[in-house]
């Protein structure tokens, strides 16, 4: 692996949106129209998977690769000629790169610099995922029963609300078995376990019902769930094999979602030590959005569904009044984008990551996404400020749900 090539899959992972603004040449084919999947593994092992928005006009093709909280690299000479798609691009060096299509209609080859040296990338076209991380057969379970996946490394607790809670960096186990991730950031979350079953005990104790929980029980030492599967456990088949039970858990709970009430809402709980002590809401806008005053881009919000559902502008969804960010202001918790804080500013800002965009609506589907970071003095610890706040917060959703979704969950 030569230093040129690191430097590539680090640029590669720092990498934002990449945007083509391209002409169409002579002889092209069409090129589908929508939201693509671009696998890409780095030449220093990474894999990301990000989507990729197409659109046409009258003279070509332009579009925008989302990576949660970067930003961005143009993209030059897209073109489909006789099954192969061909494009450059410059993350540090030039690189030119050649996809040929496959027989489940997606495209995969490499990138190569002008020394020859190369990695690996696959672009899904709109209505092909990622084969990575099936439903997992939960059996005739009922709501409140626990499934936990190999070794106990994974926790699935079955719900009856349209509401999903996922807890990735929350875990405390750290087995000899695993060796710790040489790749990507290993430092959990604390109290976010524990806040993620206050959250659904508040929600059952509100409501009658609990939510769908899925828990990560490794430490992020160990896995990182919510990044895709090669950074995620590093090689590791016990973690790999963890990894696809978490996700494999959430489809299940999206698709039980979608089969008893249509659509529903999921939540990726978080924690962050950012200055500033505010509940941080991430749609998959980034911060230059949220700061500006235009309109917001649907094509990176991971809610589109709900998007698509109503007639209310996108910022209004995020920061008006009846936004999650208002509903939680009201109730004491600073949070962006909010009313009173309706974008970052210069404050570091997580707009959500892997697992949001990967289980929201953003792709596909009608189960919307939030990345919910949370700060630590107040929320998350001491434990009474936690029990306080997971209560409120069940509350909130409550209301949220009947508000955006028409869900009536308490009886009045």
């Amino acid at each position: 692996m030569t230093s040129m090539m690191c430097k590539w899959g680090l640029a590669l992972l720092l990498a934002g949106s990449a945007v083509f603004w391209v002409m169409e040449p002579p002889g092209s084919q069409d090129l589908a129209v929508g939201t693509w999947i671009a696998v890409i593994d780095s030449p220093d092992g990474m894999s990301v998977e990000v989507p990729l928005d197409v659109s046409a006009d009258g003279q070509g093709y332009s579009g925008v690769m989302r990576v949660p909280e970067r930003g961005d690299i143009p993209v030059e000479d897209l073109a489909l000629r006789g099954g192969q798609l061909t494009f450059a691009w410059r993350p540090g060096v030039r690189l030119s790169c050649t996809l040929d299509r496959r027989e489940d209609a997606s495209y995969a080859g490499t990138c190569a610099d002008a020394l020859g040296n190369s990695g690996r990338i696959q672009m899904l076209p709109p209505g092909i995922t990622p084969p990575t991380a099936p439903t997992a057969d939960i059996g005739p379970l009922a709501p409140g029963d626990v499934m936990l996946g190999e070794n106990e490394y994974v926790e699935f607790t079955v719900g009856a609300l349209p509401l999903i809670l996922s807890s990735p960096h929350g875990g405390a186990l750290k087995p000899d078995s695993i060796p710790d991730r040489t790749r990507g950031y290993g430092v959990g979350d604390s109290d976010t376990q524990e806040l993620t079953r206050l959250i659904a005990s508040a929600l059952q104790e509100v409501t009658g019902r609990g939510p769908h929980v899925v828990i990560s029980r490794l430490h992020r030492s160990k896995l990182d769930p919510n990044r895709a599967v090669d950074e995620a456990a590093n090689g590791n088949p016990d973690s790999e094999g963890a990894w696809r039970e978490y996700h494999g858990f959430i489809e299940s709970a999206r698709q039980a979602v979608e089969d008893t009430w249509g659509r529903g809402l999921y939540l990726d709980i978080h924690g962050h030590g950012h200055r500033t002590p505010w509940v941080e809401l991430g749609y998959g806008l980034m911060s230059s959005d949220l700061n500006g005053d235009s309109d917001l881009d649907p094509m990176s919000f991971t809610m589109r569904a709900l998007a698509d559902a109503t007639s209310t502008p996108i910022a209004e969804l995020v920061r008006g009044p009846a936004s999650l960010g208002a509903l939680l202001e009201q109730r004491g918790y600073r949070s962006v984008p909010s009313p009173g804080d309706p974008g970052p500013g210069s404050a570091d800002y997580f707009n959500g990551g892997y697992s949001s965009v990967r289980h929201g609506s953003l792709q596909a589907g009608s189960i919307d996404s939030i990345q919910v970071e949370h700060p630590k003095r107040g929320v998350r610890e001491p434990e009474s400020d936690r029990q306080a706040y997971a209560r409120v917060f069940a509350e909130v959703l409550v209301e949220y749900l009947e508000q955006h979704y028409g869900f009536e969950l308490v009886e009045r």
